[in-house]
């Protein structure tokens, strides 16, 4: 057991030895433990989350799954042709040469792939974010040969690579799509994404979109709220929610600040006394709003089809992180569609892959990225289904058991 202080906080890590933790629990200090350094701690701080504790903390400057990317995305293969009594017989994997990255961000994870990979000739880095397109450029100043920044959001990848000509679309080596918020974007408290950082109520990806999170929560009705929260947050308090902000737009004027959405979602929230909650009582209210306001859905839901088309058939690979249920349900259902297409992909996650515990510890904002990732089959390829251990019976099958009773 040990404790850390960490930006105000004390909070005492326990190890279990259950398999089933891929992470330390976090718990609150006793009451007469909660003193370090000459610092009294209150309740709230003491029970903060990794989510919170991650937003407080420097966190280091890599990619999340980073190495598993690259070794979903890059790591030689070999595809077996035929068979044969002394072994299987196989041909080279084809070199990685183009790259499209959906979300560049910062580019931590566009320069661990062109670190690894020298073949690639050209990195198509997308980004809805001015910002974010600035300092990426930065970081992959070294391989600015190779790299061509594109600002847009990724649900434009099928016109964009159709743009840079018509032998792009449909032959990208390896796709990579980072979904959701970025930590540069939940560091910046003028981009009104951190519950934890007093700004101003905007939540918009791209600073050039027209709605921005203040427009939603005071220009929308008490039954559009609720919606918004129930299946974007999977927030259970939706209803008393959307009720109470309606009730405070009258009784105290609109909301202009994250602080103020913030303090009235957490005065709403049940506490059991001297108990601690798991998560901030803010952290599905702001996930459904930034969700909402960056139509986060219908993009991604709009996006991996054209990914999928644009991958090379045989080889071209399609690697997603996503954050939460929402978006991995998505993509699970729309990998699992074209798994059952002639030409579609081949699944090469059956379960989605985790961060280790030790990127887990040095960034907690890694505990719930989930990667999945797929390979497009060549033209005409019929998938393999898997056979059914008890097949169904016909009514052929039901008349020779009865014609084989007869002779007996």
């Amino acid at each position: 057991m040990t404790a850390a202080f960490v930006a105000g906080t004390c909070v005492v890590r326990r190890w279990p030895r259950a398999r089933a933790c891929r992470m330390p629990i976090l718990w609150r200090a006793p009451k007469g433990r909660r003193r370090l350094s000459g610092s009294v701690l209150t309740d709230h701080d003491a029970g903060c989350d990794a989510v919170e504790h991650a937003e407080r903390a420097d966190l280091p400057h890599e990619g999340v799954l980073s190495q598993q990317v690259v070794e979903q995305l890059l790591t030689s293969r070999s595809r077996p042709e035929s068979e044969s009594a002394t072994g299987v017989l196989t041909t080279p994997w084809p070199p990685v040469r183009i790259v499209v990255d959906g979300t560049v961000g910062a580019g931590y994870h566009a320069s661990t792939l062109l670190q690894a990979c020298p073949s690639i000739e050209q990195y198509i880095a997308f980004d809805q974010d001015e910002s974010a397109l600035t300092i990426a450029q930065r970081t992959l100043h070294p391989w600015r040969d190779k790299v061509r920044f594109v600002h847009a959001n990724f649900a434009e990848m099928r016109h964009e690579l159709l743009r840079l000509g018509s032998d792009v679309y449909g032959g990208v080596d390896a796709i990579l799509l980072d979904i959701g918020v970025s930590s540069m974007q939940l560091d910046n408290a003028e981009r009104g994404f951190s519950f934890m950082r007093a700004g101003p109520l905007d939540m918009r990806m791209n600073p050039r979109s027209r709605e921005t999170a203040a427009d939603v929560v005071n220009r929308r009705s008490e039954e559009e709220l609720g919606y918004i929260l129930k299946t974007y947050g999977e927030e259970p308090r939706w209803r008393k929610l959307a009720a109470r902000i309606v009730q405070h737009r009258e009784e105290h004027g609109l909301f202009e600040s994250t602080e103020q959405l913030a303090n009235l979602v957490a005065g709403a929230a049940r506490r059991r006394p001297g108990g601690k909650m798991k998560i901030h009582p803010a952290t599905l209210t702001f996930q459904a709003l930034r969700i909402h306001v960056n139509a986060e859905m219908d993009v991604l839901e709009r996006a991996l089809p054209d990914a999928i088309h644009a991958l090379r058939p045989g080889s071209g690979r399609l690697a997603v992180i996503s954050f939460h249920s929402l978006e991995d349900r998505i993509v699970k259902q729309t990998f699992k569609e074209y798994a059952l297409e002639t030409g579609g992909v081949r699944i090469l996650t059956k379960r989605p892959i985790v961060a280790e515990v030790d990127e887990s510890r040095r960034n907690p904002r890694a505990r719930s990225a989930k990667l999945r990732v797929v390979e497009r089959l060549e033209e005409g390829m019929v998938p393999q289904r898997k056979r059914n251990k008890y097949p169904r019976r016909t009514e052929m099958d039901n008349i020779q058991d009865m014609e084989d009773t007869e002779e007996i």
